[in-house]
């Protein structure tokens, strides 16, 4: 890394990283609890039940930060360099995201012979070529701790596209191939839906689930490098509505059913996508506005290896799901949920200390805008911000210096 490299990096979207993973975890964590018992429930049990089954859209939160953070830096560097390194950026990707994803799909596939956990050849091989998620959408989904490892492979499907779009695209055509993006996920989905497509043709498909991605990208393009100066009471409403739109879309709209109308999918999905929007508003640039928390350390490193967290989470709930019944007869769906949480934790960091981080250094080798925290980091200039009137206090007047 030379000196002087320009640097993005702010610690709350590493926070947001670590709840996007929270989120999915405890979706995968209750869903056998509760999807079937939910209509039974009394409201004080549906509301944390409803937010657990709303967790899946996690998902759609990753989309959105992904998409954010990568036009962001693919602008910065287009802005710094006066064009894009394409292979660059497929280098960097190629090195954050491969090591870890094929030695687990590999692992995932060597399981069956000591677990009753199931990996189709077929299935292996969609999921060797980045695309995991087609098979799901063909086939329906698998028992297999690999299952969660669909996303990743949509997210590079689009990326393998979208630098030589940056690269020649104007803000303006950057803006309107978001809104596409959108209005195509919007269609498609609308499309399956009117013809009764079953859950997993909706829900694994690459291009319905692009309304998330182009989201993340319209808020790169508009915010030109700006971040947000919201009051924190109006932060914490912006989170409480967006968790409170993915409880809607589980207990209201009934997407967990394997057939839904047209009218409960595009409104259960449309608040999924909705709901992550409002949380990445809600955390993006929170620090500067009191919500210090939110850049303190360990959460931020948390979010640094969410990544791995990701990945192995499924695996070690079903394995201490195995030895808890084993073990004591029965599996306590609060005991698992908190032992699981902790060893996901551990694995992850054991990932990407010895895994990852030899490829991470690597990869900073082909970084223009550096993106990882450093000593100096606080000393940086920080991003212009983008005042938003009504709803930020104003500013203090600059004072003059002494002498």
């Amino acid at each position: 890394m030379h000196q002087g490299k320009a640097k993005f990096y702010r610690p709350e979207l590493d926070a947001l990283r670590f709840l996007a993973f929270f989120m999915v975890f405890t979706h995968h964590a209750f869903i056998a609890a509760y999807i079937d018992a939910l209509p039974g429930l009394s409201w004080a049990g549906r509301i944390p039940a409803a937010i657990a089954l709303g967790g899946q859209f996690g998902v759609d939160l990753f989309f959105v930060l992904s998409a954010y953070l990568i036009t962001e830096l693919l602008l910065r560097e287009r802005n710094l360099c006066g064009r894009l390194d394409v292979k660059g950026f497929y280098v960097r990707r190629i090195l954050r995201i491969w090591p870890l994803y094929f030695t687990f799909v590999l692992f995932c596939f060597a399981l069956p012979a000591f677990s009753p956990a199931v990996f189709p050849a077929k299935a292996f091989v969609y999921f060797l070529l980045l695309s995991g998620n087609i098979y799901f959408s063909i086939n329906g989904g698998f028992r297999s701790p690999v299952a969660p490892l669909w996303s990743i492979s949509i997210e590079e499907q689009f990326y393998l596209v979208w630098p030589w779009a940056v690269r020649f695209a104007s803000r303006i055509q950057l803006s309107a191939i978001s809104l596409g993006l959108i209005l195509g996920a919007f269609c498609t989905r609308l499309f399956l839906l009117m013809h009764s497509a079953p859950r997993h043709a909706i829900l694994f498909n690459s291009l319905t689930r692009m309304d998330s991605i182009g989201a993340g990208v319209l808020l790169a393009v508009l915010l030109n490098s700006r971040a947000l100066r919201i009051r924190a009471m109006w932060r914490a409403a912006g989170f409480s509505l967006g968790i409170t739109c993915w409880a809607l879309s589980t207990s209201v709209f009934h997407i967990l059913r394997e057939v839904v109308s047209p009218f409960d999918g595009m409104m259960g999905y449309g608040f999924g996508t909705l709901g992550a929007v409002l949380l990445f508003i809600s955390f993006l640039g929170a620090p500067d506005d009191g919500l210090s928390l939110l850049a303190w350390k360990p959460i931020a490193y948390l979010g640094r290896i969410s990544y791995g967290l990701y990945v192995v989470h499924q695996l070690v709930l079903e394995t201490t799901k195995l030895i808890l019944v084993r073990s004591l007869g029965k599996d306590p769906p609060m005991i698992r949920f908190v032992v699981a949480l902790l060893v996901s934790m551990a694995v992850a960091a054991i990932s990407y200390k010895w895994l990852e981080s030899p490829f991470l250094k690597l990869k900073r080798r082909f970084e223009h805008i550096a993106t990882s925290p450093t000593p100096a980091e606080a000393r940086e200039p920080q991003p212009e911000r983008l005042h938003i009137p009504l709803l930020t206090p104003p500013l203090p007047a600059p004072q003059p210096k002494n002498g």
